[in-house]
């Protein structure tokens, strides 16, 4: 699925993806989450899709999503979809939960259609352990800190004593992560009960929790200081004082309450409760609805749409098979659009300087045919073992580095989407939720203008994978096939060697080494020595995206491997690994990964 690739956070363009031709705009009699004081229009249903994510950008299995009153949890590929979710008009909560990490969530400008959406949840590491009763300061090695007078309470208002453990997290605007890591969008209601967009400079979250794992919070009548650092790139747009907002999670937005003071480049302020917390310059903005077509009027999905300002930056988003991208900008600004092919180039195929606009507005623009780029549709049916047609699933299609999910309606799906003159190859996978499985990855190639797929038969079960991702996100891959595990005394040192493999048309991994010499084996692994064959330690090599990725075995290799479980024959072994390193070609990478398979020795 895509991200927001070219998103600069400091500025709020929460555009989103549509996929679905279905309006669903009918009126309801529920509101799927509290209104607070903000008017997003009436209650409608959209369909949903969207991707979960670690801070790796690895799928997380088993999430608990929720929108409205609709709910459902993630598959392996961190995949959700939701239906007829009851959201506003110009509004949607999507809300994400796990043990293990803090809950998320993000909030969207609803558009008609299915709605896409990725969410980056940040690990539940604990920072620190403090103790109740005393003064103490947690801090991060960037200089974002908190700090706590030692008072304390539970959900239920009771005095807290004892252990506290505390989770910081600090997101910087220049990263280009921020936008999928916070929570909801940057829209806000000020201490004046006006609804604005953000510009924000820095966030910081933080979580306490009890020594039983129960959430905990500033007791009533106290306060914490909180520092959030501001990179040096953003000083000249930092003002001497600043509004602090922090995110309710009720109605999934900001709000508006407190200052904070820039020294030197920090800002400090005082909190009473703890959120995320964000120093932010309010701004009045309007909505605007994009219309991407060609010179035929046919709508084209897939394509960047990129606005800049002077004043606030920029960001963007991709359009859906309607052609359609929608979200919220700065008001009376000037922008500058610029629309992309990304497989093709790096120069966008149109321009045009659009605004400034007071009111909402919806806009069309035509992306002309070139030598370089050229309009196709694919169409297709997704069907189950006994051939019926499938509407609780989705099709995966993937050319070069561009992926998207599609929503099929009646079994059926059909996708307008630009390609580039150079290749003619793509791959398609249909899902089955409900019985969890997969048509496997095919191969097709373009029959321009109008490539009809045929049917899409979802008959392999999901059982195991491997998904690695490398260099921030920008390589990735779910490993599906040929996957073998084996577990089996070393011939040499006596201990127990893992090997787990799988090759086929997405490339290959391995990861080997040895185990502690003991069950249960599971515990935290360095990387494998060659040379101290009796240490245990674990290694991976990997091909994929046209790429080898392998450590170089020296002090500079700092990734680390997570074995939570070591079953028996024909039971799961599951593996967690990330952490950065130089490869034998002498260049510094990372890495992250998650391993589920079945083993069989």
């Amino acid at each position: 699925m895509k991200e927001l690739t070219r998103f600069l956070p400091i500025l709020l363009l929460a555009f989103l993806i549509s996929c679905s031709q279905d309006d669903n705009s009918n009126d309801i009699n529920i509101n799927p989450i509290p209104m607070g004081t903000l008017d997003f229009g009436a209650t409608i249903t959209r369909d949903f899709i969207g991707v979960v994510e670690d801070n790796y950008g690895n799928p997380i299995e088993g999430v608990l999503v929720q929108i409205g009153t609709s709910s459902t949890t993630t598959d392996i590929r961190g995949i959700f979809v939701l239906r007829n979710a009851s959201v506003y008009e110009k509004f949607g909560y999507v809300t994400a939960e796990k043990q293990g990490y803090l809950n998320t969530s993000r909030s969207v400008v609803t558009s008609e259609g299915t709605n896409h959406v990725t969410i980056r949840m940040l690990p539940a590491t604990v920072t620190a352990t403090i103790s109740s009763g005393a003064t103490e300061t947690v801090s991060l090695s960037n200089g974002a800190s908190v700090l706590l007078n030692g008072a304390y309470v539970t959900e239920s208002g009771s005095n807290y004593d004892g252990e506290v453990q505390v989770i910081l997290h600090h997101l910087d605007p220049i990263d280009e992560n921020m936008a999928l890591q916070m929570p909801g969008m940057l829209l806000a209601q000020n201490s004046e009960g006006n609804s604005r967009m953000l510009k924000t400079l820095g966030m910081l979250a933080v979580e306490l929790r009890g020594s039983s794992g129960q959430e905990l919070n500033i007791a009533s009548g106290s306060n914490a200081e909180i520092i959030i650092p501001v990179d040096n790139s953003l000083l000249p747009q930092a003002p001497p004082s600043i509004p602090l907002w922090f995110f309710n999670e009720e109605v999934g937005y900001w709000i508006e309450e407190g200052t904070a003071v820039l020294e030197g480049n920090k800002y400090r302020g005082s909190v009473t409760h703890f959120s995320f917390w964000n120093c932010d310059i309010p701004a009045e903005y309007v909505n605007l609805c994009i219309t991407v077509t060609d010179d035929n009027g046919t709508p084209l999905s897939d394509v960047y749409i990129e606005l800049t300002s002077q004043e606030y930056g920029s960001a963007g988003g991709y359009t859906n098979k309607l052609g359609l991208v929608c979200g919220i900008i700065p008001a009376n600004e000037s922008l500058l659009l610029e629309a992309y092919v990304e497989e093709c180039s790096f120069q966008p195929v149109y321009t045009q300087n659009i605004g400034p606009f007071s009111d909402d507005q919806s806009i069309s623009i035509s992306v002309d045919a070139s030598n370089q780029i050229i309009q196709e549709t694919i169409v297709g049916n997704i069907v189950n073992c006994n051939g019926d047609p499938i509407n609780n699933g989705y099709a995966i299609y993937t050319y070069g580095q561009s992926t998207q999910a599609i929503l099929p309606t009646g079994g059926s799906f059909q996708l307008n989407t630009i390609r580039c003159q150079s290749s003619d190859e793509f791959f398609l996978e249909a899902i089955d939720l409900e019985a969890v499985q997969t048509s496997s990855i095919q191969s097709f190639n373009f029959n321009t203008p109008l490539t009809n797929v045929g049917t899409l038969m979802t008959c392999e079960t999901i059982d195991e994978y491997i998904q690695v991702s490398a260099d921030n996100g920008a390589l990735g891959k779910m490993f599906l096939s040929n996957i073998n595990a084996k577990l089996q005394p070393h011939p040499m040192t006596g201990q127990y060697f893992l090997f787990i493999t799988s090759e086929g048309n997405e490339g290959f991994f391995q990861l080997y080494g040895n185990l502690f010499p003991d069950p249960p084996y599971t515990g935290t692994y360095p990387y494998h020595d060659p040379n101290n064959p009796t240490i245990p330690g674990l290694d991976f090599q990997a091909a994929f995206d046209g790429e080898v990725i392998r450590p170089y075995f020296n002090n500079d290799n700092n990734i680390t491997y997570e074995i939570t479980n070591i079953g028996g024959v024909n039971e799961y072994i599951d593996i967690i690994f990330s952490g950065d390193f130089i490869d034998e070609w002498g260049n510094n990478r990372n890495v992250s990964g998650t391993v589920h398979v079945i083993r069989q020795e």
